[in-house]
């Protein structure tokens, strides 16, 4: 029999809050975090906005260790979490404890900053430090260093969909009886010239440049391309006893986990959403649940033509006429694109949601796109009673994901 998993801890590090309080006010308060990008001279660029991070150096612990910023978000995401989860005054077995963290892009920073001190100098100008600060594994051996964990530290990739696939891979160690805590969550940090140059140049990236909070606008009508974002969800999940033994506030039950590939385009989804139809189907048959026992979903919302009506199409595939009743909406809309990180933070929004039977609105979803025949949380956030969610995420390379959440029960 599977061992039962819940998530006891969230943290966040987004550019509509750096905690979880702060987050889930703003995301009541429809507040957007776009406007001009700041950190690197944007003349020539097609687009010149995206959704940065306030203050960021404050939030991180100090530490002698040379970080790049996605590496610093993580872990401030993943102490908010263990500390949210009492785990930093309980007794646990650090040896059955772990780590795993997905990242799209790893440490762009650091990646440019290098190459073009090779390029401008020589081999000698090359930061030994930053070279090894800027892999992706560098971030769960950071926080697995500063929380004293023993167990498997583990990163991920599977572009955007890589926070909540490290969620999901989590929740599947834990089921296994193998490990019985695990921080899982994402993060990145693509506001970086050679990202915004690249992204700009396939079109995947809004170009609203003189609306800069208007400009993220999934499914609506206008979409034009994502918002590019920054930031880090990472929650604590274990197994539901151990919990419960130790007197946890539980949040919320993992109870289905779907993960599929198109195997169709190296960027472009399936333009009928059939595999990501199946990566809810799998996560619903986990669960033991029906199509109308989800009473919320959390959509990948990414406010790209493609992607926005492949979801909507793997959406009705699976909820049939019930795909034009359940409540939808996108964060996107605020956060902007966080890339690995936006499905782990997408996670915590739909705890967060069930928590307070509450689901913020879609921000800029002002002349919904009728073709696609989804019922977008729009003009207002809405009080709504949940007791089962669902959260997507979809990445370049056709990586789909689907993940079940229910409010918990004692039995």
């Amino acid at each position: 029999m599977k061992r039962r998993v819940v998530i006891t801890g969230c943290g966040v590090v987004t550019p509509i809050g750096t905690h979880i309080d702060e987050f889930w006010q703003n995301m009541i308060l429809g507040k957007s975090g776009a406007r001009p990008i700041e950190r690197f001279n944007t003349e020539g660029y097609t687009t010149r906005i995206a959704a940065e991070i306030d203050n960021s150096s404050s939030l991180i612990p100090k530490s002698e260790e040379v970080a790049d910023s996605f590496s610093d978000y993580a872990l401030t995401a993943s102490i908010e979490s263990w500390k949210m989860a009492g785990l930093d005054e309980g007794s646990f077995d650090i040896r059955r404890t772990g780590v795993i963290v997905g990242s799209s892009n790893g440490g762009d920073q650091f990646f440019q900053e290098n190459h073009l001190s090779l390029l401008n100098g020589s081999t000698e100008d090359v930061n030994p430090e930053k070279f090894k600060a800027s892999m992706i594994n560098s971030v769960p051996i950071r926080i697995a260093k500063e929380l004293k964990i023993k167990g498997p530290a583990w990163s991920i990739s599977t572009a955007c969909a890589s926070g909540t696939n490290a969620i999901g891979e989590a929740v599947r160690a834990i089921q296994s009886g193998s490990m019985d805590v695990f921080i899982a969550g994402g993060t990145d940090d693509g506001i970086q010239s050679l990202n915004i140059a690249g992204l700009a140049r396939i079109h995947a990236m809004t170009r609203k440049n003189d609306t800069p909070t208007k400009a993220s606008r999934p499914f609506d009508k206008n979409r034009d391309g994502f918002l590019m974002g920054a930031g880090s969800g990472m929650v604590v999940v274990e197994e539901y006893n151990h919990a419960k033994d130790r007197g946890a506030n539980i949040l919320a039950e993992v109870i289905g986990y779907g993960a599929t590939t198109d195997a169709h385009h190296i960027t472009a989804p399936h333009p009928e959403g059939l595999l990501a139809a199946r990566a809810m189907e799998k996560a619903l048959d986990e669960a033991g649940l029906l199509p109308r026992d989800i009473h919320y979903i959390n959509a990948h919302g990414t406010g790209t033509q493609l992607n926005d009506q492949m979801e909507a199409k793997a959406i009705h595939h699976v909820f049939e006429e019930y795909g034009k009743e359940i409540p939808v909406n996108a964060i996107k809309s605020m956060t902007g694109h966080m890339l690995g990180g936006s499905g782990a933070v997408e996670v915590i929004a739909t705890v967060l949601s069930m928590v307070n039977n509450f689901i913020p609105r879609t921000l800029n979803c002002d002349e919904l796109d009728e073709a696609l025949q989804l019922n977008i949380v729009r003009e207002e956030s809405i009080p709504h009673p949940i007791e089962n969610a669902m959260s997507n995420s979809f990445g370049f390379g056709g990586h789909n994901v689907s993940l079940i959440l229910r409010k918990v029960r004692g039995e």
